[in-house]
């Protein structure tokens, strides 16, 4: 990068600068429609320039607001409308439930992860697909099973629905892992050091991480904004490998780590003038050294803190029960962490417990039959429907081996007849 920029020997002003990061104005886009040529549309509305001149008063919110927007929605309306063209040709067919997940899974996903990859969705984007999808599942019927429950694994009695914004983080995830590795060099990492060293004026780079952000800010782009978020979905699985440089290094201001009656500090002192009350100075540093937690303080006792040593921030995250470095788990390994936020057990769990005295490993195991690979999808979509919905025989004795009660327990784990059918 600095080679890049140092054969450049043009630069901008400040004025410049300032200009570009601006929001549109509505100068600018009074002097864009002024330099239009006249009997011309300015769009593909077929309204006029002269239409514009004519209501800029009443029109210049709409097309200020708009033109914000433009940009962002234009690029995902034709992704939305290929997938709903798409499943309403796969609408026709009869397909079971699990064969209409397959369908958004191999067809539909597709089109988006490209795009999910490098770009921001739009919230109403966001949930026009999601409601699309969810519709197609179930036939544009009822929804006889939660979203929540649907977009687990199949072993824990989901349908491994794919969970747009949870993909979307994982991918976020994997940027942050590149952005904290400094073997990876480029040219987006110093865009993004560029963008939150801007955040609150306080010239941060990797320690901006080990702060929780509020969600209003304006001073980055969405895409590097929804890594943050991604970075506090996983926050209880995540350790952060401190040293004492970086505990000398980290911001004490929106650090989740520093709370003052279980909150955030957001600022010690406002307003610094001439006349501040010292005393009321010392009182507030002396709180700020009493809420520092006591692992940072026994670190910086025990170390020294050496200023000229490079600074490297690693983050290390839980996959199931093992400790690993962000950066060696891979998109579904984040996916995964984050839809276990999410997912929900079914209703019947709690039924099935309190009637059977089923342990969670034998319900996975449950699970396990039913979503057998070799079976013929129709009978999947029976069993699933069977243990979902807990239709048994009034826990008579069973009519295949006429040997023990018909319940969730035996039809699906202990009958050896009716193991051998679903196998």
């Amino acid at each position: 990068m600095n080679e890049f920029v140092s054969s450049v020997d043009i630069q901008i002003n400040q004025n410049d600068k300032e200009m570009c990061d601006a929001e549109i104005s509505y100068d600018e886009i009074t002097e864009a429609l002024m330099a239009m040529p006249k009997n011309k549309s300015a769009g593909t509305d077929g309204l006029t320039t002269e239409f514009y001149y004519k209501f800029y008063d009443c029109l210049r919110n709409i097309l200020c607001n708009e033109y914000k927007t433009d940009c962002g929605n234009l690029k995902w309306s034709g992704k939305v409308s290929k997938i709903k063209s798409l499943l309403n040709m796969w609408t026709q067919r009869q397909m079971t439930i699990q064969g209409r997940v397959d369908v958004i899974f191999l067809l539909l996903m597709s089109r988006l992860w490209y795009s999910l990859f490098v770009t921001s969705m739009p919230d109403h984007v966001l949930k026009d697909i999601k409601t699309t999808c969810v519709n197609f599942v179930w036939n544009n019927g009822a929804h006889l099973v939660k979203y929540n429950t649907i977009i687990d694994q199949k072993c824990n009695g989901g349908l491994q629905l794919p969970d747009i914004e949870s993909k979307m983080y994982a991918f976020r995830l994997k940027f942050l892992a590149r952005f904290l590795d400094k073997k990876y060099e480029v040219l987006w990492k110093s865009t993004f050091r560029y963008f939150i060293s801007n955040i609150f004026n306080m010239n941060l780079s990797e320690e901006i991480l080990f702060m929780s952000l509020p969600e209003n800010l304006k001073c980055i782009p969405n895409v590097y904004k929804e890594m943050f978020e991604g970075l506090d979905l996983i926050q209880d699985d995540t350790e952060f490998d401190l040293s004492t440089e970086n505990i000398y290094d980290q911001p004490l201001f929106y650090n989740p780590n520093v709370l003052y009656g279980e909150k955030a500090i957001v600022e010690m002192i406002q307003n610094v003038t001439n006349h501040c009350d010292i005393n009321n100075i010392v009182k507030r540093y002396n709180i700020l050294k009493v809420i520092l937690t006591k692992e940072w303080t026994e670190t910086i006792y025990k170390n020294v803190h050496r200023r000229n040593v490079s600074r490297s921030v690693y983050i290390t995250v839980i996959f199931k029960d093992k400790l690993s470095e962000l950066s060696m788990g891979s998109t579904k390994e984040l996916y995964l962490l984050l839809t276990s936020k999410l997912c929900q057990p079914p209703v019947c769990y709690k039924k099935w417990m309190k009637v059977f005295e089923i342990e969670d490993h034998d319900l996975c195991k449950v699970w396990n039959n039913v979503n057998f690979c070799w079976k013929p999808s129709i009978l999947m979509d029976l069993d699933f429907i069977i243990v979902l919905l807990l239709i048994v025989n009034n826990y008579s004795v069973s009519d295949v081996c006429e040997k023990e009660v018909e319940n969730i327990t035996h039809i699906f784990l202990l009958c050896s007849e009716l193991v051998e059918f679903h196998c």
